[in-house]
């Protein structure tokens, strides 16, 4: 009987923090206007309800979240996830993943890697500097698809965000 209570208690928290997290945005920061309409409909094809709050560059995205410390964010209003692009001019991903994971506010935000980079360094350079994914970002459309599938379910179904 105490099993069963603990649970509905503990089902009812995961259904607690699963609205929380849908809720929440999800960032995406990448200079492709192709890919963030791709990434759109994908996320959509699988059933993702947060809204995707699109960046082209990295210090814009920053500047969003309030890395500069005299403007800081709400954390309700932080996204619940990152996907960011590496290869970008100006600010690239490898520096606004550094930024966020070294900015105790945003470093418990995961931060997922998207990028057609095949070079280990990158892959080395992105999981030393906080990245909590790297993902090879996928040639076709269902490819892509597929991809975007998998990594909502990792982490919007199986994994616990944090509610930083």
């Amino acid at each position: 009987m105490e099993k069963a209570a603990h649970f509905i208690s503990r089902m009812q928290e995961i259904k607690n923090v699963s609205a929380l997290i849908e809720a929440r945005s999800v960032m995406v920061v990448d200079d492709s206007v192709e890919d963030h309409e791709a990434f759109v409909r994908a996320f959509r094809r699988v059933g993702a309800k947060n809204e995707i709050s699109p960046f082209l560059d990295c210090e814009k995205a920053l500047e969003s979240l309030g890395h500069s410390k005299s403007n800081p964010v709400e954390h309700e209003r932080l996204p619940a996830l990152i996907f960011v692009d590496l290869n970008m001019p100006g600010t690239d991903g490898r520096e606004f993943l550094r930024r966020v994971k070294t900015d105790e506010r945003l470093k418990c935000i995961p931060v997922i890697v998207l990028t057609t980079s095949v070079d280990d360094r990158d892959v080395n350079y992105c999981y030393s500097a906080g990245a909590n994914a790297f993902i090879r970002k996928p040639v076709s459309l269902m490819d892509f698809y597929d991809m975007l599938d998998k990594t909502c379910r990792f982490w919007f179904d199986a994994a616990n965000l944090p509610k930083c």
